[in-house]
C-alpha cells in the first residue's frame, strides 16, 4: 500500500449508490510480491517520463483452466501497455515493447515483460498462471511502472467493472439484446463510424535452407472513429460493442457520448459496424480457445485473408483515411479504394562474368507491397488503395515472394534464356513489361524458338 497509495475516501457523505467502488485493486493483487527500492525508483522515473502507456484495458472472463484450484471467481482485468523508453530497439527484436497484465479481483494471475535486456524479459509474451517460484522473484522496473499506471487508471475509472459474473452477464445481455421489451422512444440514426487504415512494416524472417533470413513484411490494420458531429478514435473496440449490445452509454470524450438506447448508426455505418463485430467475435472465440481470454483484442483489427476482401467491398469506390508508420513507400491521405491492375517493369541488361564474357541477363524492377486476400490481392500506390484480380496476383506471385523491400533483382543464366523468353514471358506479359538495354547482344545468345512441323 505504500508503493501504491490509495487516496482518502472523500465521498462518505454521498448516498451508497454514488460512492466510489472498484472490484480490482493493484495493492491487493500484488500482496506478497517482492519490490526492491531501486526498481521502484526506476519505475517512478518511467512513469514521470510518460514512457509507459496503456494501449488496451478491459474487464472480462478467463478460462477456468487458468484458475487456481477451488477459486470460484473467473473475472479478470486484461491490460496491455507499451514501453517507449530505454535504448533503441535492435533489429531482430519486436518493434513494440509490450507489457501484459492479467489480474483477478483478488490476485495477480499472470504478466509478461517484453522489454529486451530486462531480467524478466519474456520474448513470447507467455500467458501461463504464475508459479510460486515466479511470485518470489523481484518485479522489474517495467512491471512496477505498468502496475503504477494501472493503479492510477483504476482510481480514475473505478466503474470499469463490478462483480457481475459470467452467468449474470449472459442474463443481462440476453434481455438487453433480445428486443422482447420494445422501446417507445424514437431512435435517431445519426451515429457514424469510419475506418482508418494503418500501414506498417514488421520485421520478421524465415529459414532459407539452414540460414535465417531477415525480411520485412507489410502489416495492414484498421482502427475506427465514431461520433456524430465530431468523430473520436475508438480506444477499445470491446467497450464500443458492449455499449451497443447493452443499449448503454458509450463515452466519446469529456463532454460527448452516445446513448445507444436512443441513438443508432446510420445505414452505411451499420454495415461497417456489423463487419467489425463479426471479426471481433471471431478473434474473441479464437483467443478463448488458445489463451482463455476473450478480452485481449486490441483497439485495431488486423486485415488479411477474407476479412481484407470483405473490408474492401465496404469501402470500394470511397475515400479512406490512412495512417502510415515505419512504411517506406509514399502513400497519400486519404486513399481511394479502386480496382486497378498492378504491372511491373523489368529492366534487362547483359550480365557478364569477371572475364567480361556474357553469362546471362540481370533483371531489376520495383514492386509495391502486396497484401493477399482470398478473392484478390491489394496494394497501395500514391493516393489509391487498389484491388487486383487473382490472375494478376498469380502472374506476379514469384516477384511478390522474392522482392526485398519492393526491390526486384535477379539473374537468368544463358542456359535458361530460352525458357525465360519463350516460355515464362508469354505467360506474364499482360502484367510484366520488359525493357532491354543490350537487346542485340542478348539475341545473339538466344537460340531460335522451337516450332513443330508435321509431315
Amino acid at each position: 500500500e505504500e508503493a501504491f497509495p490509495v487516496p482518502e475516501d472523500g465521498d462518505s457523505e454521498l448516498p451508497a449508490y454514488q460512492k466510489r467502488y472498484s472490484v480490482y485493486s493493484v495493492p491487493r493483487a500484488l500482496e506478497g510480491y517482492v519490490i526492491h527500492d531501486n526498481a521502484y525508483q526506476k519505475a517512478l522515473d518511467i512513469v514521470n517520463r510518460h514512457e509507459m502507456k496503456i494501449t488496451e484495458i478491459h474487464s472480462g472472463f478467463i478460462n477456468r483452466n487458468w484458475l487456481v484450484r477451488d477459486e470460484d471467481d473467473n473475472k479478470a482485468l486484461f491490460v496491455t501497455l507499451e514501453f517507449t523508453g530505454g535504448k533503441p530497439v535492435h533489429r531482430g527484436y519486436p518493434s513494440v515493447r509490450t507489457v501484459k497484465i492479467v489480474m483477478s479481483p483478488n490476485e495477480l494471475i499472470t504478466f509478461s515483460c517484453g522489454v529486451p535486456g530486462c531480467k524478466r524479459y519474456d520474448p513470447y509474451g507467455s500467458s501461463y498462471t504464475l508459479s510460486s517460484y515466479e511470485k518470489k522473484k523481484p518485479l522489474c522496473e517495467h512491471l512496477i511502472a505498468a502496475f503504477l499506471v494501472v493503479h492510477d487508471y483504476l482510481i480514475a475509472n473505478p466503474g470499469i467493472a463490478d462483480s457481475t459474473d459470467m452467468v449474470g452477464q449472459r442474463l443481462l445481455n440476453s434481455f438487453t439484446n433480445s428486443g422482447l421489451v420494445q422501446s417507445t422512444q424514437q431512435i435517431e440514426q445519426d451515429v457514424v463510424i469510419k475506418p482508418r487504415l494503418k500501414i506498417g512494416t514488421v520485421s520478421g524472417g524465415s529459414f532459407y535452407g539452414s540460414r535465417w533470413v531477415y525480411q520485412d513484411r507489410t502489416e495492414l490494420s484498421v482502427d475506427f472513429k465514431v461520433g456524430k458531429d465530431r468523430l473520436y478514435l475508438v480506444k477499445s473496440i470491446n467497450d464500443l460493442i458492449s455499449a451497443y449490445r447493452s443499449k448503454d452509454v458509450y463515452v466519446l470524450g469529456k463532454k460527448s457520448s452516445v446513448l445507444f438506447s436512443k441513438e443508432d448508426f446510420t445505414d452505411t455505418s451499420k454495415k461497417m459496424f456489423d463487419f467489425l463485430v463479426s471479426y471481433i467475435d471471431e478473434e474473441a472465440y479464437r483467443q478463448t480457445m488458445v489463451e482463455g481470454s476473450k478480452a485481449m483484442t486490441s483497439k485495431e483489427l488486423l486485415l488479411y485473408g477474407k476479412r481484407l476482401d470483405d473490408f474492401f467491398e465496404l469501402v470500394d469506390g470511397k475515400e479512406v483515411e490512412t495512417f502510415t508508420k515505419n512504411y517506406a513507400d509514399e502513400v497519400r491521405n486519404p486513399v481511394k479504394a479502386v480496382d486497378q491492375p498492378l504491372t511491373v517493369t523489368l529492366k534487362a541488361q547483359a550480365h557478364k562474368d569477371k572475364t567480361g564474357e556474357f553469362d546471362g541477363i540481370s533483371l531489376t524492377g520495383f514492386l509495391p507491397a502486396v497484401m493477399e486476400g482470398i478473392r484478390g490481392a491489394y496494394y497501395f500506390s500514391g493516393g489509391i488503395f487498389a484491388r487486383i484480380s487473382k490472375e494478376n496476383e498469380m502472374a506476379l506471385k514469384p516477384f511478390i515472394d522474392s522482392a526485398d523491400g519492393g526491390i526486384i533483382d535477379f539473374v537468368i543464366g544463358r542456359g535458361n534464356l530460352a525458357t525465360f523468353y519463350y516460355h515464362i514471358l508469354p505467360q506474364i506479359e499482360k502484367f510484366v513489361h520488359l525493357e532491354s538495354k543490350d537487346t542485340e547482344l542478348i539475341e545473339e545468345y538466344l537460340p531460335p524458338e522451337s516450332t513443330f512441323s508435321f509431315f
